[in-house]
């Protein structure tokens, strides 16, 4: 056995005790909801009470998750400090969703985006498009649906399966689609 076999090896032991370790800090901080331990969860994260994360869900940035909301994985949710994301209570999220409020800047002058280098002073002032997103209280989400930046759904809306969410939808509509339409 090599060194570097050896060296890579506690390498990755290591990384997964420090990913279960900061895992275990939020599972501390949130006791009386359930996160799967293959879950990610990172950044200003707030659950309320009876809260459940499945298996592989991916929370980065700041998100804020209502009371006895479900969200089932793979599924990822990020928001950051100027656009966060809000969950309401008694949500059901279905797997393979993408909730992120940030979107790239379709202004830039090229898809390739970089801040440093020869092309920093080109890219030094675009920023991406960043708005919040609002899901209100018993929303139900389809599965492999897309909710994009600056979207409020209205309470007890039901999204379908496959929909990408472009605009508001009003409480208790029905949508899917590519775009969601009522």
């Amino acid at each position: 056995m090599s060194l570097n076999f050896i060296y890579y090896k506690l390498k990755s032991y290591y990384s997964e005790y420090i990913q279960w370790n900061a895992l275990q800090k939020i599972k501390n901080k949130f006791p009386k909801s359930f996160i799967s331990n293959d879950s990610i969860v990172r950044g200003d994260i707030q659950l309320e009470e009876s809260v459940t994360i499945n298996s592989k869900v991916i929370l980065r940035g700041n998100v804020i998750i209502g009371k006895g909301t479900f969200i089932n994985g793979p599924t990822h949710v990020s928001g950051s400090k100027i656009s966060p994301v809000k969950i309401g209570s008694f949500c059901s999220i279905a797997d393979f969703v993408y909730i992120i409020s940030s979107n790239h800047n379709m202004e830039f002058p090229s898809t390739f985006q970089t801040s440093a280098g020869q092309y920093a002073d080109i890219f030094k002032n675009s920023k991406g498009k960043q708005s919040s997103i609002t899901i209100g209280n018993d929303v139900w989400i389809g599965a492999h649906s897309v909710i994009l930046s600056g979207v409020t759904i209205g309470n007890g809306a039901v999204v379908g399966a496959g929909s990408v969410v472009t605009k508001d939808i009003p409480p208790y509509a029905v949508v899917g689609g590519i775009p969601a339409k009522v």
